[in-house]
């Protein structure tokens, strides 16, 4: 009886320590659904950064202005998963929990080629989800062109209109199209371009009553860590970069952030694949400039914002020979390009024979040589002119390039996101 007795004991004061945060979700597989394991990817996310702070998570699933207006009730944390763009007044938006992939798709095996957004809504029909809220870049023109604009009410009605060719293209995340694809088992949308990624936050009610949660999420997805009054300072830190042609600005750009702090930089050149792997192990304590996507598998590497630069990842092409999408999707034809290219264009069906080079400035070499005829290679706008005598090119998707440091230095992470800002602003004068 006394063992019982102390179990209970024990179960009862467990159960009281216990937290549960109830929040509104919708369904858009694969990110939040109620028919997939851990609720999808983006739930499933939440709860295990929510679990390593002993908080259990709660989702009921409605639709998705149903979900921002329950949320309003104290009974709610908040709705998720969430564009910045969808953070409605009276809701604070947290720290990005996961990226969507916002982009344009087309059914399989067609003829559109993609020069620009606007171009596109000039020249075709094109679907949108009514209910979202897309980022302001994109809206401000969905504005512009409202007769080619066509509403649907859910994803699923977007692939219906795709799939029936009654729009020519759709503005969405590719990932939630293929998914609803595969399990009507019919063909999957063609990706004709993606966007920079979108972060995906918990909107979080902003009141008195709600503040714990608010800095509950702020200390797990913000890097905030408690062993900020043991850090110290260091005199000096070591930073990689890979060698490309446009390289040059950001190298200097990330040693007067770091001398503005009084700290001194040691720059060391390592193949692009490589970096990562050192500033991961600790090897190297930073690196100008990644794909920020492409550092997320990293348990040790924490991205620096504001980002430098949003690059296009491009299909360049020697001249006289074919130079379009569907370039992608030859089995004959040979692409050259970097590792990292190919993790961001992942969504992408690629075909083509891929090889892989990490030096970055000999891809370039070997296309004017004519050594190769394709190369994915990523853009700057002045590189972009540059090579627009000599080459074709052919835009693929937007990329956002942010600092990256090793995460020994969370502690300063505010301090060098600061002097980030002060010389991007600088600089924009």
């Amino acid at each position: 009886m006394g063992v019982t007795l102390l179990m209970l004991t024990v179960h009862a004061a467990w159960a009281a320590e216990t937290i549960t945060w109830k929040i509104a979700s919708l369904e858009w597989p694969p990110y939040a659904s109620n028919h997939i394991n851990d609720g999808g990817l983006a739930i499933a996310a939440l709860r295990t950064a929510l679990a390593s702070q002993g908080i259990n998570l709660q989702v009921e699933y409605m639709p998705w202005s149903s979900a921002q207006q329950a949320a309003q009730s104290k009974n709610y944390i908040g709705y998720f998963p969430a564009w910045p763009s969808e953070v409605k007044p009276g809701f604070i938006a947290s720290a990005p929990v996961l990226y969507s992939h916002l982009g344009v798709v087309a059914p399989q095996n067609n003829a559109i080629e993609y020069q620009d957004l606007l171009h596109l809504m000039l020249n075709h029909k094109m679907g949108v989800v009514d209910s979202y809220v897309y980022p302001d870049s994109v809206q401000h023109l969905m504005d512009a062109e409202a007769d080619n604009i066509v509403k649907a009410a859910t994803d699923s009605a977007l692939l219906a209109l795709l799939t029936q060719h009654n729009i020519d293209v759709a503005i969405t995340d590719p990932l939630v199209l293929d998914y609803l694809a595969s399990q009507q088992g019919i063909a999957k949308p063609e990706v004709i371009t993606q966007f920079v990624d979108v972060p995906l936050v918990l909107a979080m009610r902003d009141s008195v009553d709600n503040l714990h949660a608010v800095n509950v999420m702020a200390d797990l997805f913000e890097q905030k860590t408690d062993v900020q009054a043991r850090f110290e300072r260091p005199a000096s830190v070591l930073i990689s970069y890979f060698e490309h042609p446009s390289i040059a600005p950001f190298v200097e750009l990330i040693k007067g952030v770091y001398a503005d702090l009084g700290i001194a930089t040691r720059l060391m050149p390592v193949p692009a694949k490589r970096g990562l792997m050192l500033l991961d192990a600790g090897v190297v304590d930073a690196d100008v400039i990644r794909i920020s996507q492409n550092v997320t598998e990293f348990e040790n590497i924490i991205v620096v914002e504001p980002p430098l630069a949003d690059v296009e990842l491009a299909l360049v092409c020697v001249p006289k020979v074919p130079c379009n999408r569907q370039v992608l999707g030859d089995p004959n034809a040979r692409i050259l390009t970097s590792l990292g290219s190919m993790l961001a264009l992942e969504q992408f069906d690629i075909q083509a024979q891929m090889s892989s080079s990490e030096n970055l400035q000999g891809i370039l070499e070997m296309l004017k040589k004519q050594h190769v005829k394709y190369a994915l290679y990523g853009l700057t706008e002045s590189l972009r002119d540059e090579l627009a005598d000599d080459f074709q090119v052919v835009n693929l998707r937007k990329v956002r390039l942010n600092h990256v440091i090793n995460k020994k230095y969370a502690p300063m992470l505010p301090d060098i996101q600061r002097a980030l800002e002060g010389r991007l602003i600088y600089l924009q004068k």
